[in-house]
């Protein structure tokens, strides 16, 4: 292990000092922020770029920005690259401390409550499961149990998202077709389709159970997020958005696919993995896209969901923070940060343009511009519902952020800079785009005079406000 990832392990996020790190912690009014812990799924643990989630990501995800505005310190369980074997370790192992972000890439809503952590072991302490990883040295704990028995005095609950997203992650015949044909390695389908969508009455009586457990701690208070509609998820792509990226197509009319079919046909010319693996005619296999009765059934799913998330936060008189209604109006009309527009589109739309998406180049999980604005929607939601006076990350903070976003062409050269595994390349996009990634180091274009002046003025103010 590197200095630089030792250092990294030790890792507190802390937004102000002095009487803010005293031992009462920040409150504001009745709401007690000192001991924050955040639950939920790869969207709240910081997976980026495909399924890549360690030290470089972690650090981005919207709970770390949300505790720099709270005033609270939030120590990472911070993780080291994925080996060959899709294995991590934590990157402070032996020494674990105990993890503020409790979020488990790859959880469904059951695993918070039900999946425990067997402790880690070894000469490297790794392990392939992240809930181990997560919640070390917690034995035996699950997402839940932890933020109870770590006294937590505000809690965020971002979870479903797998309970409905597994199907919109899977890969078709993407890797079957090129492992079969270039490596002649035998790979499994990973049909597009609806088996992996939770049944509404589990989701319900589980989310019931999550509430009951967390609320039942005396004081605390929470927020809980529900989810975009399909259309507004930058992966899932109709007819029309398919036929724009990479030209006619046979997918039927009332079909949808994700970005991973988009990308084998856009990429397969253009890199050094596809050699014509990848054809149009791809799109007439029933794995690769979800029929209209598919759609509807997760459609529906969505709609459940959030329905119980609403009824469970207005039962427990909790903050709802309604990603729906927040993701649909920057899909349809964009948000302008200095002159940058922010969108739901996938990537590939914004290369050489001044826009940058709500979402990393998978298309599934927000880049870092995305989790800044997920997290003034969490704050907005808390303030309103609280009444409390957490200030929003500022237009000078998130210009801050898209300028070191690795998922914006911030120099407008035609590609970003992404991220890579080597470990394990084939949950990166950059593996198979090339063309397309790989730009490090993004040296952003610089803002017009007059908007660079406007933003330095609102720094002075911001400034002058926190006196």
């Amino acid at each position: 292990m590197t200095q630089a990832m030792r250092a990294r392990s030790s890792l507190t996020v802390v937004a102000a000092v002095g009487a803010i790190l005293a031992c009462a912690g920040p409150a504001v009014g009745q709401v007690d922020f000192s001991v924050y812990r955040s639950l939920g799924d790869s969207l709240t643990h910081g997976t980026q770029g495909g399924k890549v989630v360690d030290y470089r990501t972690q650090t981005q995800a919207y709970p770390v920005l949300l505790a720099e505005q709270m005033g609270t310190s939030f120590e990472l369980p911070l993780l080291t690259q994925a080996s060959g074997q899709d294995r991590q370790s934590r990157v402070d192992a032996p020494n674990f401390a105990y993890g503020a972000n409790l979020a488990v890439n790859g959880a469904k809503l059951n695993h918070a409550l039900y999946r425990t952590a067997d402790p880690l072991t070894g000469p490297d302490y790794s392990s392939g499961d992240r809930t181990d990883l997560v919640l070390a040295p917690r034995t035996g704990a699950t997402q839940v149990s932890a933020a109870v028995a770590d006294g937590a005095t505000f809690t965020t609950v971002w979870l479903g998202g797998n309970d409905f997203l597994d199907t919109l992650t899977k890969y078709g015949t993407v890797l079957s077709d090129f492992f079969g044909q270039q490596v002649g390695i035998p790979w499994p389908t990973d049909p597009l389709n609806v088996t992996d969508v939770t049944d509404q009455v589990s989701f319900a009586a589980d989310y019931a159970e999550l509430m009951n457990q967390i609320m039942a701690v005396p004081g605390m208070k929470m927020a809980v997020a529900n989810f975009p509609e399909m259309r507004h998820i930058a992966g899932v792509l109709d007819k029309d958005e398919l036929t724009a990226l990479v030209g006619p197509n046979p997918m039927p009319e009332d079909a949808m696919t994700s970005e991973l079919m988009a990308a084998a046909l856009l990429f397969d010319d253009v890199g050094t993995w596809g050699q014509d693996v990848w054809t149009p005619d791809m799109m007439t296999n029933p794995d690769n896209y979800w029929d209209v009765g598919e759609v509807a059934v997760i459609d529906a799913a969505l709609n459940g969901f959030n329905a119980t998330i609403a009824q469970q936060a207005a039962l427990h008189d909790v903050a709802l923070v309604d990603i729906r209604s927040e993701f649909e109006d920057i899909a349809e009309n964009g948000i302008m940060i200095g002159d940058w527009e922010v969108n739901a589109d996938w990537f590939v739309s914004n290369l050489g343009e001044k826009k940058a998406s709500l979402y990393s180049s998978d298309g599934a999980h927000p880049s870092d511009i995305g989790h800044a604005l997920i997290a003034n929607a969490f704050i907005d939601a808390i303030n309103d519902h609280y009444g409390t006076d957490l200030e929003p990350l500022s237009d000078a903070r998130l210009r801050e952020i898209l300028d070191g976003d690795k998922f914006v062409d911030n120099d407008l050269d035609g590609k970003i800079e992404g991220i890579t595994c080597d470990g394990v390349p084939y949950v990166a996009v950059n593996t198979f785009a090339p063309d397309f990634t790989g730009d490090d180091p993004e040296i952003p274009v610089p803002e017009p005079a007059g908007l660079a002046m406007l933003l330095a003025a609102t720094i002075v103010a911001g400034a002058r406000r926190r006196r």
